[in-house]
């Protein structure tokens, strides 16, 4: 408890604190062999995550449980599950008598050693119950007075872990609707309004094309599931290079890649541009399953741009966003306006093409904002499967040009 109040909750992984937790019990002479913390948190794809600890392990593991976990067979039978959905304390002496059917969490302990096991809640002010387990493998078990004493530590325990459970969930909701790097600097106090710094940037501005028209025919729940299998090719390949989703716009997206994250402006431009392929080819796959399945093809048009930014708080007193601003995000938007009139789907500007390490193909100038002043925009070399797959009118409207 002295450890818990001190050292202990200022700790701020909660995988190391609960590690060191565990060293701790053993240092004040419990025979643990193993211990588990197990928390549902707030998080689109996952239901929760738990920390394993093994006395004669060299490493910590942790689990992650997506949602659903909990209509598994798994869970239905195991002795957490009344903890964590009523707040009861289970003990089961695993060395003893023959155990109940569906035990097979406890029976699998006790073919390795284990003989006497406690799961013990730790309720959060939710109400919402949250689960810590301990294994002995000492002969006849924890004493009583050594459950006494672990069942006296779980007010401070639900403290501490509730503490690292919303760091946990106000990062995970931040970074999930924000982006991370903005969420990142919310967490950092960057909160007021105005306030952000001034970053070169890639811009990648991307739009399905024909949407309307798509949403006016098909259900909702169908328009929802097209624009999230559209959504998850696009922003994938993003987070793997690194890149930022500021927002969704309708059928559209908005990200940045920052030109010091990638390296400078030539990585930069390489990493927007693997992903814009990576797009592409995803999209060409889901166009192969959407014809098997007699839909529609999707189309999608993108933009890329190099230049200034600025990246940070926008809106009114009560409700901002965090989001890139400046004439460089302008012109990103109309190039990929642009990928409607001249039928390219990915449509690059002079500054980005300038900074990228191979040719690009030239298509033409066009006036790109309200200075009236033609500038030259480029397109990557097409795949040799996406020129074949490509549309006829698209096809006929590129040889036009």
């Amino acid at each position: 408890m002295a450890w818990l109040l001190s050292s202990g909750r200022h700790i701020a992984s909660p995988a190391e604190f609960f590690d060191q937790f565990c060293w701790v019990l053993t240092a004040s002479g419990l025979a643990l062999w193993r211990a588990s913390v197990h928390m549902q948190v707030l998080h689109p794809q996952l239901r929760g995550f738990a920390y394993r600890w093994w006395r004669d392990r060299a490493c910590l593991e942790e689990i992650v449980g997506k949602h659903g976990i909990e209509q598994t067979a798994a869970f239905r039978d195991s002795p957490l599950r009344p903890v964590m959905a009523t707040g009861a304390v289970v003990r089961h002496r695993v060395g003893g008598p023959a155990l109940g059917s569906g035990m097979v969490l406890l029976r699998e302990l006790q073919e390795q050693g284990a003989t006497d096991y406690l799961a013990m809640p730790l309720t959060f002010l939710s109400g919402r119950h949250q689960a810590i387990t301990f294994t002995t493998d000492r002969e006849g078990g924890f004493g009583e007075d050594e459950i006494t004493r672990l069942l006296q530590l779980a007010p401070v325990l639900t403290l501490i872990f509730e503490v690292h459970a919303t760091r946990f969930m106000m990062a995970t909701l931040l970074n999930t609707y924000i982006g991370r790097k903005a969420g990142t600097q919310v967490l950092e106090g960057r909160v007021r309004r105005g306030s952000g710094e001034h970053i070169q940037a890639v811009i990648l501005v991307a739009d399905l094309r024909g949407f309307t028209a798509l949403s006016d025919r098909l259900p909702s729940e169908q328009v929802l599931d097209v624009l999230n299998r559209v959504f998850d090719l696009i922003v994938t390949p993003i987070h793997a290079e690194g890149g930022e989703v500021l927002k969704f716009l309708g059928d559209g997206l908005l990200a940045i890649f920052s030109v010091e994250a990638c390296g400078g402006n030539s990585g930069a431009t390489e990493c927007a541009l693997k992903v814009a392929a990576a797009i592409m080819a995803g999209l060409d796959e889901l166009n192969v399953q959407r014809c098997t399945e007699r839909f529609d093809r999707i189309e999608l048009g993108i933009g890329l741009h190099l230049g200034p930014v600025f990246f940070g708080n926008v809106g009114a007193e009560d409700r901002l966003d965090f989001t890139a601003l400046g004439p460089a995000v302008n012109l990103a938007f109309r190039l990929e306006a642009l990928t409607k009139r001249i039928g390219s789907p990915i449509i690059v500007s002079g500054e980005f093409a300038g900074a990228y390490t191979a040719a690009m193909h030239p298509l033409g100038r066009y006036a790109l904002d309200h200075s009236g002043e033609r500038k030259p925009v480029f397109a990557p070399a097409p795949s040799p499967r996406r020129q074949a797959e490509a549309p006829q009118s698209a096809r006929l409207h590129a040889g036009g040009r």
